[in-house]
């Protein structure tokens, strides 16, 4: 692709299929303009698709183009296993409270009174099985996209379904879904979406969605306001094969990243679905969002429908995640590709030495060639207990020579322990990190383990902060808008009670608007926890078995953080209250203990014993 694009007059048919400069008869203005946009963006995108591909294919497993001149081509999975690993922490974080979270500060006092309907309705809304269920759509798609592309989209959406009691009514319900990386071609211009402040050129104008659709798909819009009839008929009845340049980039990422074998061909397997009688192919559609207008263009050819966005308000549907923002730019930064060098360069490490044991133990031999030519050789072929013979007359260590390879270097194993160190400083996932005190054999007290682990998740907790304030409340925001425009009727959704149970109330629709501010805290909550969590295991060596502190009460204040056991009750039992024994003048008081100190039934004070000089006991008592 060339990296200038000129824009030429259009004339009657194109130079090439790949160039949108020169553009066929009859095509829409619409169309003309938005074909020259989309090469535009497409040039821009394509070095990242280049990256993220590769990338992906190291998550994927696939074996590199490096390890084809190996014997072993022994492929290690490090990325998978280290991006695996990262997801489970950041989602720990993201979702760390089901209940109190999201919250929302009203922009108005009428909104502040209709508030705590609206977080119920948006809490149900992230958390309900039947709805968004955001968290295990994060876990499962947009987390492990994050981690692996640097950059993940989601996009909210209005679907409408008829109503079961009344078929000529139409029901419309908010869904969000997470869209593959290279299903969005961003604007060159820019990489903010919907910031406070549209007005600079960092500011993304518009962005495409590609899909592809079947006839029934198409033809679903004929219900919306900007549908065009003529376009969409001719877009029904057209082939669903096309030789444009974003499909042949499909193609080529198809087989890169190993998801989609496209077989080289013209025609993909979405368009193969033609040639099979009652089959239906798909055709490629593409949402040319703007901030006030949607077009949708079919085969690059054919106008479906122009009008108003889903919210018209200067918004864009798509929220952006990244865990390391880099600029201005909607592209974050990948962990994978911080490290992807280290990883490569273990592999290979990893599969020469495999080729060195496959050399050591089946060696190279050097026959004699008229041991050779007299049909010798197979004998000399290595099989376990084997026994061969060969020409009498024949001196063997003449005949044969057998190379024998060098010891294998230490440098080798010891290089090993140095890529894994700088995999792990790199990407930020250490023992630390995970909350352990890791390999560590030497004395090292409970405070200064403590502080190693707050230093090493301190990455993670800044990548999970990003993720949470400008990729999940930007969304939520989104989802809020939806909600306002479109949810006309109130709303029945499940609350969580005191008892850590759920109750269901209704939410009036008025009360569902954009007219809040979205305010998530998973992140943070986590942290605190976890602060509070070490500076009680730093004070628990100093108060276990201290009589002024009430064991039990510490023991299960302990076990009650660590979130760890699911019933306390059955685990920690309360001892039963210690008799009190007379004093040594046999007396006794109803309340406690003759010196006037209270007793012991409540666990909170025990008596001791002073031992004096010269050997001999006293019995003491505890005093504050």
């Amino acid at each position: 692709m060339a990296t200038e694009t000129k824009i030429k007059k259009p004339t009657s048919e194109a130079s090439s299929p790949h160039d949108h400069t020169i553009q066929p008869k009859g095509l829409d203005k619409e169309v003309i303009k938005f074909r020259h946009v989309l090469e535009v963006d497409l040039d821009a995108a394509k070095p990242q698709w280049s990256l993220v591909s590769r990338l992906m294919s190291l998550y994927r497993g696939l074996l590199p183009e490096e390890l084809n001149g190996t014997f072993s081509k022994i492929m290690l999975n490090t990325a998978f296993a280290i991006v695996q690993e990262r997801i489970g922490l950041l989602h720990r974080n993201l979702f760390a409270r089901e209940k109190g979270s999201p919250s929302l500060d009203a922009n108005s006092p009428y909104f502040e009174l209709l508030r705590p309907q609206a977080e119920d309705w948006l809490r149900d809304m992230v958390h309900h099985p039947s709805k968004l269920n955001m968290p295990a759509e994060f876990l499962a798609r947009t987390l492990p996209e994050v981690c692996v592309a640097g950059t993940a989209f989601r996009m909210p959406y209005i679907a409408r379904s008829r109503d079961p009691q009344n078929p000529k009514k139409w029901i419309s319900n908010i869904n969000s879904k997470h869209i593959d990386f290279f299903q969005i071609i961003p604007s060159a211009n820019g990489g903010l979406v919907n910031p406070i402040d549209r007005g600079s050129e960092d500011v993304l104008s518009h962005f495409h969605w590609v899909d592809w659709w079947t006839n029934e798909q198409i033809q679903s819009l004929e219900k919306y306001k900007g549908y065009n009839k003529d376009g969409a008929e001719q877009a029904m009845k057209s082939e669903a094969t096309s030789n444009e340049d974003l499909e042949d980039s499909y193609k080529e990422i198809g087989n890169i990243v190993g998801g989609v074998d496209f077989g080289g061909g013209k025609r993909d397997w979405r368009t193969q679905m033609d040639n099979i009688e009652g089959v239906e192919g798909r055709k490629r559609v593409v949402f040319w969002f703007q901030r006030n207008h949607l077009t949708i263009i079919v085969q690059d050819r054919f106008k479906i429908y122009s009008g108003d966005g889903p919210l018209n308000d200067g918004k864009l549907p798509l929220a952006v995640y990244q865990c390391c923002p880099f600029g201005n730019s909607i592209y974050g930064i990948s962990g994978i590709e911080m490290v992807e060098d280290l990883i490569r360069a273990m592999m290979m490490n990893f599969n020469f030495r495999q080729d060195y044991l496959a050399k050591l133990m089946f060696p190279t031999k050097w026959i004699r060639s008229d041991i050779v030519s007299a049909g010798a050789k197979s004998s000399f072929q290595d099989s376990p207990y084997a026994v061969h013979e060969f020409p009498v007359g024949t001196n063997i260590k003449e005949a044969l020579y057998i190379d024998r390879m060098p010891e294998i270097t230490p440098q080798s194993f010891q290089d090993e322990s140095v890529y894994q160190q700088f995999l792990q400083d790199n990407y930020g996932l250490t023992d630390y990190s995970r909350g352990s005190p890791g390999r560590i054999t030497d004395n090292r007290t409970a405070t200064g383990l403590v502080s190693m682990i707050q230093q090493a998740q301190g990455r993670l907790t800044t990548e999970s902060y990003i993720l949470e304030k400008f990729g999940l409340a930007n969304e939520l925001q989104l989802i809020l808008s939806f909600g306002g425009k479109f949810m006309l009727e109130d709303q029945d959704v499940r609350v969580a009670n005191k008892d850590g149970g759920w109750n269901w109330t209704s939410v009036e629709s008025d009360a569902i608007s954009d007219s809040y501010t979205v305010q998530t805290h998973g992140t943070r909550y986590m942290q605190e926890k976890e602060q509070s969590f070490n500076k009680m295991m730093q004070l628990y060596p100093l108060w276990n078995q201290d009589p002024m502190i009430d064991q039990f009460e510490l023991r299960k204040q302990t076990a009650e953080a660590s979130e760890v056991f699911s019933d306390l009750d059955r685990l920690i039992v309360e001892p039963p209250p210690q008799p009190i024994l007379p004093d040594e003048t046999g007396s006794q008081g109803a309340g406690g203990s003759a010196q006037g100190v209270p007793n012991n039934t409540e666990g909170r004070m025990q008596e001791r014993t002073t031992v004096l000089p010269g050997g001999q006991s006293s019995p003491a008592t505890n005093a504050f």
